[in-house]
């Protein structure tokens, strides 16, 4: 099960590495677009048919600092537009078990408008192998606040964005002579 991909939300995929080198199994899956998770030291995480299928590279500097949560908005573009493309998508990282997992929870969260804690049991009832870092699973929570307010915010009273008319800009003003 490790070594293989699976089905999180109808026509999304997570897994390693290694299923994205399976040809047979992406087109058993009719996997059509590919986004790879990867840190600036794992280059060899590549492409592996780009002539048969769409990638994408999200490139995360590596460190104890690794901020992957600067790429939950652009990485959640990529999944979006590859099903309203049609399409079906593997997210990988290299072993699919903490970075693509992290890229994936996001996606959930933002997608089924689903609490972070939820998100990650729904992503670990279908990979049970997954283990997000405690770094990642800090971003993942601050993620769901940012995606709610972003979210919310031009619902608000109606009046997000919105200037008075300029006609009631005085109204009410005393005017001192």
């Amino acid at each position: 099960m490790r070594r293989q991909m699976q089905e999180i939300l109808p026509s999304v995929f997570l897994g390693p590495y290694g299923a994205a080198k399976d040809r047979e199994a992406l087109t058993a899956k009719g996997v059509t677009h590919v986004l790879i998770v990867r840190s600036t030291l794992e280059r060899r995480l590549d492409p592996k048919f780009p002539d048969e299928l769409k990638y994408h590279i999200v490139e995360v500097p590596e460190g104890p600092t690794e901020n992957l949560i600067l790429y939950f908005t652009e990485c959640n573009k990529c999944i979006q537009q590859a099903l309203a493309d049609g399409g079906k998508i593997l997210v990988h990282c290299n072993a699919g078990l903490s970075r693509s997992a992290a890229v994936v929870c996001a996606y959930v969260m933002e997608s089924m408008w689903m609490p972070y804690n939820e998100a990650i049991q729904h992503v670990q009832c279908r990979r049970c192998c997954i283990h997000i870092s405690e770094a990642l699973l800090n971003q993942l929570r601050e993620f769901e606040a940012i995606y709610q307010n972003r979210t919310a915010a031009p619902h608000r009273d109606g009046w997000a964005g919105k200037k008075r008319p300029h006609e009631k800009d005085d109204e009410g003003d005393m005017v001192m002579e």
